[in-house]
Parts: C-alpha cells; structure tokens; sequence
C-alpha cells in the first residue's frame, strides 16, 4: 500500500470516528440547541439595537456569552446519560484506561466544534453590529464556556443523569447571576 492510500485511509477513519461521537454526544438533538442559541442571540441584538444601547466589545461578549453557554450545556450535561441509554457506559469503563481516552476526545471535540460556531456567531455580530476581532473575542468567550462545560461534565459524572445535572447547573447559574455584581470586580467573576 503506498503512503498516500495509508493517509487517505487514516483520514477517512478519522472523520468516521469524529461523525460518530457526534452522533453519540449530540444525539440528534444539538440542532435545537444550535436554533435557539442563534434565536437567543439574534433577539439580544435586536433588542440592544432598539433600545440604542452603546454597542462595544462588552456588549458583543455579553451577547455571545449565553449562547455559548446554551451550545456547551447539553453535551457535556447529558454526555454521561446518552451513553449510559446507548449501553456504551458499561464498555467504556470495562477496558481499563479507554474511558478516560474516549471522553477526553469527546470533550476536546465539543469544545473545537463550539469554538467554530461561537466564531460563526462572532463574525455576524461584527458584520452587522460591531466590529470586533472575531479570533479574540471567541478565545476570550471559551474561557468561561469551558468552566461551565467542565463543570457540568463534573456534575454529570457524580448526578449520572441529565435532568438532574441541569438543575444542578441551572442552581449554579442563578446563584452566579444574583452574585454578579457583588463578584464582578473580584477573581470570583466566572463571566
């Protein structure tokens, strides 16, 4: 076999594997999150535009922040449980040091693939409302994003079930907004 077919072959495996956790991450069901994300960011700039707010960096992060948070918050909350109803929790914690290896890569895709669309999103505020370095402000977004979505990958591995990590998750976000401005000049600020 020549070392261009050897490449081809690797590389049409590894779209295989990336499309398949995917699958078993999203379970057909990221296309909603994916809606209402740009619903929610969508109906946050029309209103900031309405209201003639003073549009800034500040007002861009502030309006990608939550989408961000609401793309992060299914995989990494239901991730456990999807595989637990698939029957795939029981094999990938019988072959010793794999579970560790496929969650790493998962977790390591949700994040890339929430990157591309928060860049998405960030190009379409800066055309439309605000120019702002889209590379910049989406690294600086994933900051709080990747806090958030380990953070509910932890709650999800100790609750073992998605409902109860989201309310989980949804207690610590109303926590943190009510403390917002208490913590918003301290290291305790998460956003």
């Amino acid at each position: 076999m020549s070392k261009t077919a050897n490449i081809k072959n690797q590389l049409i495996i590894l779209i295989r594997m990336i499309r398949y956790n995917l699958k078993i991450i999203f379970a057909n069901r990221f296309i909603w999150f994916l809606v209402s994300a740009f619903a929610f960011f969508a109906f946050f700039a029309i209103q900031s535009v309405l209201e003639g707010n003073n549009i800034d960096d500040g007002t861009i992060y502030n309006l990608l922040i939550f989408p961000g948070i609401l793309l992060i918050f299914y995989p990494s909350a239901f991730g456990i449980q999807n595989d637990d109803d698939s029957r795939m929790l029981e094999i990938l914690f019988g072959i010793p040091n794999y579970r560790y290896k496929v969650w790493l890569v998962r977790l390591i895709m949700i994040y890339v693939l929430i990157f591309i669309i928060i860049m998405f999103f960030a190009g379409v505020a800066s055309v439309v409302l605000y120019k702002v370095n889209i590379i910049e402000m989406s690294y600086q977004l994933m900051y709080p994003i990747v806090f958030m979505g380990s953070m509910a990958f932890m709650f999800s591995t100790v609750v073992k079930n998605g409902n109860g990590t989201a309310v989980v998750m949804v207690l610590i976000g109303v926590a943190l907004i009510i403390l917002s401005e208490n913590l918003e000049r301290t290291q305790w600020n998460v956003f």
